[in-house]
């Protein structure tokens, strides 16, 4: 997704919000604030775009990175897809070094190793995705599977986003408004306190916890089994935490 090897973008923000500060002394306006994310929760339930006033940064994205110690990363840059994979620009598209990976409903998922967790029921997975409004059919975005456990992240018909799990008094679905923003740091959080989905750090679902959430797991991003959800995505990550809000927030906005 984004890497180190340059800071020119840095710069380029900076001078852009110099640039912005003075106008907007001059209109009398006041500017958005430093940090805030491209995706919001409004009043009536909907994620809409707004504008990202974040310079994009790639040394602070992998700062921020590095300091939260994922157990697994997947990039997801060119040299990292398979064969039979759609390349994508990267998210946020300003990282012009990286790329992304192009979902449509045949990609074969890819699944990873068991996650080296901790404690398997305690864990976070985050990833950059684009736009998920107007989808047309159902596709799986994000699995985790173990041994009589399995919690799916799943783009439905007109782009909004459901989880499915077991919980203690058995299926539990609960879902989320459609992303409409160009990138958003979409997060699934699974710890004892419940399971629940975040954009850009905002809580958009919330439901029980697993039912027995003991084994170990594994990833898969776009389906395993059916239909993969029509979307890009990057720079998958996996941490070893039920992460807060705040921690969410931060990291979309480094």
């Amino acid at each position: 997704m984004r890497t180190s090897s340059t800071d020119r973008r840095a710069r380029s923000g900076a001078l852009v919000l110099l640039a912005a500060a003075v106008v907007g002394a001059v209109a009398g306006t006041a500017l958005p604030r430093l940090g805030s994310t491209a995706a919001l929760l409004t009043d009536d339930a909907t994620v809409t775009s707004a504008v990202d006033v974040v310079p994009c940064d790639p040394a602070a994205w992998e700062d921020a990175v590095a300091a939260l110690d994922p157990v697994l990363r997947w990039r997801l840059d060119a040299p990292d897809l398979r064969p039979d994979d759609v390349a994508a620009p990267a998210l946020p598209e300003c990282d012009v070094t990286g790329g992304g990976w192009d979902l449509d409903p045949t990609t074969a998922g890819a699944t990873s190793g068991e996650l080296g967790l901790t404690t398997p029921e305690d864990l976070t997975v985050a990833l950059w995705v684009g736009t998920t409004a107007g989808a047309a059919t159902e596709g799986t975005l994000l699995e985790l599977r173990g041994e009589e456990r399995e919690v799916r992240v799943v783009v439905v018909p007109g782009g909004g986003l459901e989880v499915r799990y077991g919980g203690p008094d058995g299926p539990v679905t609960v879902a989320a408004p459609p992303l409409t923003g160009d990138a958003q740091l979409l997060a699934l959080v699974v710890g004892a306190d419940g399971v629940r989905l975040a954009v850009d750090g905002e809580g958009v679902a919330a439901g029980p916890a697993e039912a027995g959430p003991a084994s170990p797991l594994v990833l898969t991003v776009a389906a395993a089994t059916g239909a993969s959800a029509d979307v890009v995505v990057d720079d998958v990550l996996v941490l070893d935490a039920p992460l807060a809000a705040g921690t969410l927030t931060a990291l979309a906005a480094a």
